[in-house]
Formats: C-alpha cells, structure tokens, sequence
C-alpha cells in the first residue's frame, strides 16, 4: 500500500499524498483526469504508473498493471522517503556509532537492493552503495566497498534477517529515525511544513548520523563467510598446493 506517489507535471515529477490526489480529484476532475503518478524509486527510469484507489474506506496508491494490495500491506511513510532521498545524494557520510566515528565516501548509490537468502526469501535493503574510501580507512577493504543501509522509522530488520545478510558477506548500517527528524503527514500539513522537515533533516544528516552497525561480515565465523569469502580461500588452496 504506497500513500506517496509522483505527479508527473511539465516542471517534472512531484511528490504527491494520497489526499492531496484525491482532492485534485474532486475539485478539479477533468484535470486530474490528465495527470499521471508514478512510484516513488529513487532512480527516475525505475519509476512505474501507479493509480489512486479507494479500497474498504482507505486511499492508497497501487500499480497500475498488478491487483489491489490488501489494505493491511505496509506503507512506506514521507519520513522513510525523504531520508533515502537525501541520503542517496550524499557522497560523504558520518555515521555516529556507538563505538565510535565511521566516515564513508560512498559511490553509486541504488535504492531497494534486492538479495536472495537462503532458503528463497527475499531482502530487499532500503539502500545500499560502494564505499569508496572510509575513515578509519581499513573498514572499506574489509566490507570489500560494499554496504546496505536500513533507515528505520517504524519497523527494525529482524535479527534473522540481520544475521542472513551477515553471513553472505553484507554489512549492514541501521539509521533509527528520532523524533527530531521525523517529517509531518496528513491532510492539514502544509508544503511548507514538509519543506522546512526536510531541510531541518538534511542539515542534521551532514552534521552526522546516530546509527549502529547492524550486521558486519568481520563478525561472522569462517563457516559462515558470504560467498566472496568462499571463493578467496579455494584460491588461496589452489595457489598454496
């Protein structure tokens, strides 16, 4: 269940809220007719048409070639959207740790990684980049320039999921949203409003971040090494004998 979408205008996409469509809807019908949404991928070309239904009483957003989601599905809130927007622009983040300062020079950023677990199940990681450099300067090489970040607003990845992830090589950055950075929502919250939460997270977002490295291939015991691993030690076997 999607409660933003993109409004797609002449000046380019807009974020829009289910009741704001809904408005746009009633009181101006036949140009609500004309206008288009799409899904809120970070990556423009990734985006798909989406349309506005009104299921047991809820508004919501669902694709436009794929059945109604059950009103009970998740919803990605303006707080978890605007986060990954803002970090995905960032090229150097300071992540305040509870052992200490980690700095990362980030690459490419991708929004909604997609990684098989054992057992068929899917991950799907809010972001994740290649880590240029960092500081201290030895965690890149050890992450081998990779890292998935989780922005938590609601719900925390579970430890199972965590600990899947970990033992396939990923390391895992988990960002808990405060109250302080929290963006404004509904029917009565001004464009304003939303524009002055965002720079206020923005801004904090540069100072630094409070966040805990949720899972770290470093800890995982040789049995359980990701892939890469694997293939670097028979390597290792091959040159040795």
């Amino acid at each position: 269940m999607k409660l933003y979408a993109y409004a797609r205008e002449a000046e380019g996409d807009r974020l829009i809220h289910v009741w704001e469509a809904e408005r746009l809807r009633r009181e101006h019908p036949e140009s609500a007719r004309l206008l288009r949404y799409y899904s809120t991928e970070l990556d423009h070309s990734q985006r798909r048409e989406v349309v506005l239904v009104c299921r047991e009483g809820r508004l919501f957003f669902r694709y436009k070639e794929l059945p109604d989601p059950p009103p009970s599905a998740s919803a990605q809130t303006l707080t978890h959207l605007k986060a990954k927007e803002i970090l995905s622009r960032m090229k150097r983040v300071r992540f305040l740790l509870p052992e200490g300062e980690l700095t990362i020079w980030a690459g490419e950023w991708q929004a909604e990684k997609r990684i098989p677990l054992p057992g068929g199940e899917l991950a799907i990681a809010d972001l994740s980049c290649e880590v240029l450099a960092s500081q201290p300067p030895e965690t890149a090489a050890q992450w081998q320039g990779k890292l998935l970040v989780e922005v938590v607003v609601t719900h925390p990845s579970t430890p199972e999921r965590l600990a899947a992830l970990q033992n396939l090589g990923w390391p895992v950055i988990e960002i808990t949203i405060g109250p302080r950075w929290l963006i404004p929502e509904g029917p009565g919250v001004s464009e304003k409003q939303v524009r002055l939460a965002e720079e206020a997270m923005e801004r904090g977002f540069h100072q630094g971040i409070r966040a805990r490295i949720a899972a770290d291939p470093r800890q995982a015991t040789p049995s359980e090494q990701g892939l890469w691993s694997r293939m670097r030690r028979f390597i290792d076997e091959i040159i040795i004998n």
